[in-house]
């Protein structure tokens, strides 16, 4: 690497590099002197004018300012020597010839000077040019990557492709923090303002470049890494909270609703056995039994609440990935509907299936509980508790179920609140005994935990009602 060692042994490539430069300001003078020689025997051309050009021509092909310092002082020496009387002698004490010397060296010197300057300049700003391109490209993959080890592999596959040289990355404590060369090493560090990642080091034994050029562009490339690293971390602090919001309004959502279930069923079953209690002797047979029947009735939905409660449960919290198996989704609609008739043996549940074999990746226990909480809503909330059909489907890569009723459909109030837990707080609400609010809201934590959709609506025909709809991805990679 060009001045980034004081006692750097040269490479076979410098001496290579050494020895072309060398070649080519000899062959540039001896070809000027062929060439002026010719021209001195017919005094053509102004021998002094043909040596400026070979000066200008090796500080155009050669590198530094040493190789034009060192033509001038030969050209001087060959112009003295062989072109000047007395011939083959220098002699620099004739009338004039000092003076015309001296012009002849500083005209000389100033035109490599300036030669070389040009070419340093071009190539600085080509390198510029080449550098902010590889920032620009750098930038344009970090952008599209969602990792922060991808970042970092990026940006050292970027740095080993544009600089040619072998790049590393090393894990290490802050306080082990170092910047600078070690050994035939360049080091850097990679952190952010909160979190240190680690060093980039960078082999320079090999490295054809200019110190603070090289310098200036892995800070700019490691500047770029850090302020990806930074936002990907502003994500993940973002995400977090978005998820802890939302946890939080579940929970508050699904107390609301629980709360509001419980009190209902409960009040009625105080009542009722207030009235065993206090009244067993003026009760006859008969409305004893209607008090146990709505005893029983208010048991049986805090067994199924508790069962949904439970059913939540088993999605971990904070994540959405579960435990999923390849199950063919008829199957699941028909173990529903079973157990949909033991608990309303009055509704005519209707099923409609496509004539493929729909393998679905999922929880099946949670799903199932899905398709008996949306149709046990229909029966309770439609007023038209039969039928009920339930419709399989696929669209694309995705089944899709639908609950459909013909009842007096959604009031608007609901339709805006229908999952988060407090859809029967509706002003206008026609039923006060149970919600549909702890209900929906697990159906739509189960179908969201399976990266799925669920809506429901009214139908838009003569017929009425509503319907409930969530999709399920078929590709079983979608939970990996």
């Amino acid at each position: 690497m060009k001045h980034l060692f004081n006692t750097h042994i040269l490479t076979n490539e410098r001496k290579k590099e050494l020895l072309r430069n060398f070649l080519s300001m000899i062959l540039i003078l001896i070809l000027a002197t062929l060439v002026a020689e010719f021209d001195h025997q017919f005094r053509r051309i102004n021998v002094v004018s043909i040596y400026l050009l070979a000066i200008v021509i090796i500080a155009r092909v050669t590198d530094g300012y040493i190789w034009g310092v060192i033509a001038s002082l030969i050209a001087v020496l060959s112009v003295n020597f062989l072109f000047t009387y007395p011939y083959l002698s220098f002699d620099f004490t004739l009338n004039g010839y000092p003076i015309t010397f001296l012009i002849m060296s500083v005209t000389a010197l100033l035109v490599n000077i300036t030669t070389s300057d040009l070419k340093r300049h071009a190539q600085i700003a080509m390198n510029k040019e080449k550098n902010a391109e590889e920032l620009y490209i750098l930038m344009r993959d970090l952008v599209s990557i969602n990792t922060k080890e991808e970042v970092i592999n990026i940006t050292i596959s970027r740095l080993q492709t544009y600089l040619k040289t072998n790049v590393k990355f090393e894990k290490s404590h802050p306080e082990e923090n170092f910047k600078g060369i070690h050994g035939y090493w360049y080091f850097q560090p990679l952190s952010t303002s909160s979190e240190h990642y680690g060093m980039i080091a960078v082999d320079i034994s090999n490295l054809d470049i200019e110190a603070k050029e090289f310098e200036r562009f892995l800070e700019l490339a490691v500047s770029r890494t850090v302020m990806m690293l930074e936002h990907l971390q502003l994500q993940e602090v973002q995400r977090q909270t978005l998820l802890e919001s939302e946890k939080e309004k579940m929970r508050s959502n699904l107390l609301r609703a629980v709360s509001h279930d419980l009190r209902t069923p409960l009040t009625t079953m105080l009542g009722a056995t207030s009235t065993l209690l206090d009244n067993d002797e003026l009760l006859d047979k008969e409305a004893k039994t209607k008090l146990l029947i709505s005893i029983r009735d208010d048991c049986e939905w805090l067994i199924h609440m508790v069962e949904n409660l439970l059913s939540i449960t088993r999605i971990r919290e904070g994540e959405t990935k579960l435990k999923t198996t390849l199950e063919p989704a008829e199957e699941i609609i028909s173990a529903a509907v079973i157990k949909l008739k033991k608990r309303c043996p009055d509704t005519h549940f209707r099923v409609t299936i496509p004539n493929e074999l729909l393998m679905v990746p999922m929880d099946a226990t949670l799903i199932e509980q899905v398709i008996i909480n949306l149709c046990e809503n229909s029966v309770h909330h439609s007023g038209c508790p039969s039928p009920i059909d339930i419709t399989l489907s696929r669209e694309h890569n995705f089944a899709v179920f639908t609950i459909r009723d013909y009842g007096r459909g959604l009031h608007p109030d609901q339709l805006e609140h229908l999952f988060d837990g407090y859809a029967s707080y509706s002003k206008d609400s026609r039923d006060t005994y149970k919600g549909m609010g702890i209900g929906l809201s697990i159906c739509m934590t189960i179908v969201k935990a399976h990266k799925g959709t669920i809506q429901g609506y009214n139908n838009n025909n003569e017929q009425g009602g509503a319907s409930f709809v969530f999709s399920l991805p078929m590709e079983e990679n979608s939970y990996e």
